[in-house]
């Protein structure tokens, strides 16, 4: 058994509201992705999987710093991801990846202000220069 998630931890205030779990294949990248609305509390299920952050905070200590983790299933970890946060994924190893997301707010397809934000920054090249062993 893994436990993904207790509201009883207290690691965030907000009440779980929506669920989902995403896939990528290996060497796939996911992002930029920037949230105004929400925050992200994002699980690491399954492969290896490299996030970078980069803060986009103007009143953040961190504010323009990028940062990058690895996780894999032998160091499983849950995210919680500001809103504000430049955040993307990259499966780093030779299986498929998988992580589930238990954001503050429903999907809303709707929504503009969460989507892609390809080439902010960077864009996903911007991992080019990322050691690529996990």
């Amino acid at each position: 058994m893994c436990e993904i998630y207790n509201p009883a931890w207290g690691i965030h205030p907000d009440s779980l509201v929506y669920v989902y779990q995403a896939t990528l294949r290996p060497g796939a990248i996911k992002g930029w992705v920037k949230h105004k609305l929400q925050d992200d509390r994002i699980f690491t299920s399954l492969g290896v999987q490299r996030w970078v952050f980069y803060d986009d905070r103007k009143d953040s200590p961190t504010y323009k710093m990028l940062n990058s983790f690895t996780f894999g299933e032998r160091n499983r970890v849950l995210l919680i991801i500001p809103k504000g946060i430049y955040h993307a994924v990259q499966n780093v190893g030779m299986t498929e990846a998988v992580f589930i997301n238990l954001p503050t707010r429903p999907y809303d397809h709707a929504d503009r202000l969460s989507r892609r934000h390809q080439g902010h920054r960077g864009s996903p090249r911007l991992f080019e220069h990322l050691d690529p062993q996990p």
